[in-house]
């Protein structure tokens, strides 16, 4: 067994203990206690400060409304709305503007597409369903104990967590860490040694689905990106083998163009290649976590039927006002996603600075201008030195000063592979909020007491 060991939890209490070896079969059976939503479970709503937050800056209500009162259709839809069970696969006039949405993308891959092409009329298929929900009803419905799963490391755990529960050989596709550049990078070469490796294991099953997210949480690494041309590589791999393609496009909207007309736009999406799954929703860039709205893009009407029928164990359907908000917030994208862009900006850019004025001792300093909602950041000399790893020292913000800062160990969710380097040991900052430099002042003060402070903290080193 791996002695590596990372932060689980046990109720809101964290303790050090090893995870399994995910790269062997694991008997089926519940997921393992979520490690990000405990640690916000108990953070999120406690602390006064927060640098970690992966959504951008939170939309109130009154401006969907007030919006409302500025689009008929709309305005009917609510004042007209029953409280009764909603249609199953969403709202008809929801799934029409996310149609709208990606209809120009869908022909842009269909056109390049390696594989058969699907028979929708758009290349793809519309269900609505709550963002978490999507990921669990897909993999309950696509996956089967033995399969293998390709998924990232680090990630949002459900991505790959899900597949293990179901009984599946998940082989993580790990992120290098650049010490020249401070950023941690997936390369094209990385993933085709791992479709070879499950290709020769012969009886140790069949590679059914690779997972993707795009732009990364917590690296902010855009896949579509010309650097390494890492999609085109994962996309056409995938459709030469069969191999189902898992892609989560949460926080995509924050490199989206809002100047042209909707249905002319191309989107950083993988919708519409063979055998693909696209989950997106309005949660991240939009400002909007609280609708919990998002969609299901299937190409293959098989999969799409599977899940649906999943979905039938779940939500069943969407909650009916909830439905007319998204539909009024997906129409108006681009009023609630140009300040966020404008807002991840100028993060980035205090950010580095904050790094950059601690000489990168605490934090190293992120080499990019990328847009992104989220940046996996390496801690620095000074930190490692004295706390030895994320945990000890985030621990230390949160419950001496009060600032939040999302431990790395909770995103990492596999074993390191047998003769792979020493992970670096990185936070996750989220860029999207307003009252981000506020946070970062408080970071400050808590550096600069630490930096006065003689004595280095009691605590297990590593």
């Amino acid at each position: 067994k791996a002695t590596v060991s990372v932060l689980n939890c046990v109720g809101l209490h964290w303790i050090k203990a090893p995870i399994p070896q995910m790269t062997t079969t694991l008997p089926a059976g519940r997921p393992r206690p979520f490690g990000i939503e405990r640690w916000f479970a108990e953070y999120e709503f406690t602390l006064r400060h927060h640098l970690s937050c992966s959504d951008c800056e939170t939309v109130p209500m009154g401006r969907l409304v007030q919006w409302m009162e500025e689009d008929a259709e709309c305005k009917a839809m609510w004042e007209g709305l029953q409280m009764g069970y909603t249609e199953s696969l969403g709202l008809p006039a929801l799934r029409e503007a996310v149609r709208r949405k990606y209809r120009a993308t869908a022909r842009k891959n269909m056109a390049v597409a390696a594989g058969p092409a699907s028979p929708y009329k758009d290349g793809f298929e519309v269900m609505t369903c709550v963002p978490l929900e999507g990921i669990v009803i897909t993999m309950n419905a696509l996956l089967d104990p033995g399969d293998c799963v390709i998924a990232m490391e680090p990630c949002y755990q459900v991505l790959s967590e899900m597949a293990r529960a179901r009984g599946c050989t998940v082989m993580p596709w790990e992120a290098r860490y650049c010490a020249e550049t401070g950023l941690f990078r997936f390369h094209a070469e990385d993933f085709t040694a791992l479709v070879e490796a499950a290709a020769a294991a012969g009886g140790g099953g069949t590679l059914k689905m690779a997972v993707v997210n795009t732009p990364h949480n917590p690296s902010g690494h855009d896949l579509f990106s010309t650097d390494g041309g890492v999609m085109d590589v994962v996309a056409s791999q995938c459709a030469a083998g069969g191999v189902t393609l898992f892609s989560d496009e949460m926080y995509a909207a924050i490199l989206d163009d809002f100047e042209g007309a909707v249905e002319e736009t191309v989107l950083h999406s993988n919708v519409a290649r063979p055998k693909t799954v696209v989950l997106s929703g309005l949660s991240k860039p939009q400002g909007l976590p609280g609708l919990r709205s998002g969609w299901l893009l299937v190409s293959d009407p098989v999969q799409f039927d599977l899940i649906a029928q999943q979905k039938d164990y779940a939500s069943i359907c969407g909650v009916a006002p909830g439905e007319v908000l998204s539909l009024i917030a997906l129409r108006r994208e681009g009023c609630l996603v140009r300040p966020n862009q404008a807002r991840v900006a100028a993060n980035l850019a205090l950010f580095k600075a904050f790094c950059d004025e601690f000489g990168g001792r605490y934090f190293t300093t992120p080499c990019t201008t990328a847009p992104a909602c989220t940046l996996f950041v390496a801690l620095g000399s000074t930190a490692l030195a004295r706390f030895g790893t994320t945990h000890h020292f985030t621990e230390a913000l949160a419950k001496r000063f009060g600032v939040g800062v999302l431990p790395g160990e909770v995103m990492w969710t596999a074993e390191p592979c047998d003769g792979a380097p020493a992970r670096a040991q990185a936070v996750r900052i989220g860029l999207g909020r307003e009252d981000f430099a506020d946070a970062l002042d408080a970071c400050r003060k808590a550096l600069q007491t630490l930096d006065q402070e003689e004595e280095p903290m009691a605590g297990p080193q590593p």
